[in-house]
């Protein structure tokens, strides 16, 4: 039962957050076209419910090609810092939770290859127990400070006592985190 009603939830809260934030996603698209004359959108390839493979999608925001795949010297397209900054670059995750591979609340989904460099950690291989999801625990514990073990531990504790009390916390929580 919990699972239906959270997929409902998911549905309503994405077209919700798809009317609200449609101006500024238009804004985005119609800028990034006009200005930046570059893609749109950025599309990875991330591991989801029970392992399987899926694309996020997100605004691109930094450039990659085959001279800039450094993390350590991101550049990011006009204004891209700001997009990224506010993580408006994560509205396009929408469209992944109405496609019902991710959930707006879940352990973040991670790349691929991070996900075979731990395969072996039995703590780490929980996530996959439910769907990915936009906002978290260790979102809200500012999630790139974190280090892997402490991250871990927020997505259990998550997937240990998941509940709609939890989710409704973790999403108003994430509400007001934005707003700040």
């Amino acid at each position: 039962m919990f699972k239906i009603t959270k997929r409902i939830i998911d549905i309503f809260a994405s077209v919700l957050i798809l009317i609200i934030f449609f101006p500024i996603c238009l804004f985005i698209i119609i800028f990034f076209v006009l200005i930046n004359r570059e893609k749109i959108f950025f599309v990875q390839k991330r591991l989801g419910y029970k392992k399987k493979p899926f694309n996020i999608y997100k605004f691109a925001t930094v450039k990659y090609d085959k001279w800039n795949s450094n993390y350590n010297k991101t550049i990011y397209y006009k204004y891209g810092h700001i997009i990224r900054k506010h993580k408006i670059d994560e509205l396009p995750n929408i469209l992944n939770v109405l496609m019902g591979q991710m959930s707006i609340i879940g352990p973040r989904p991670l790349l691929i290859n991070f996900c075979k460099k731990h395969k072996n950690n039995k703590h780490f291989n929980k996530r996959f127990h439910v769907k990915p999801g936009i906002t978290g625990l260790s979102q809200l514990k500012n999630y790139t400070h974190l280090n892997f073990k402490n991250r871990c531990i927020l997505d259990n504790y998550y997937i240990d006592n998941m509940s709609l009390k939890l989710d409704f916390k973790i999403l108003f929580d994430t509400v007001k985190m934005f707003l700040k």
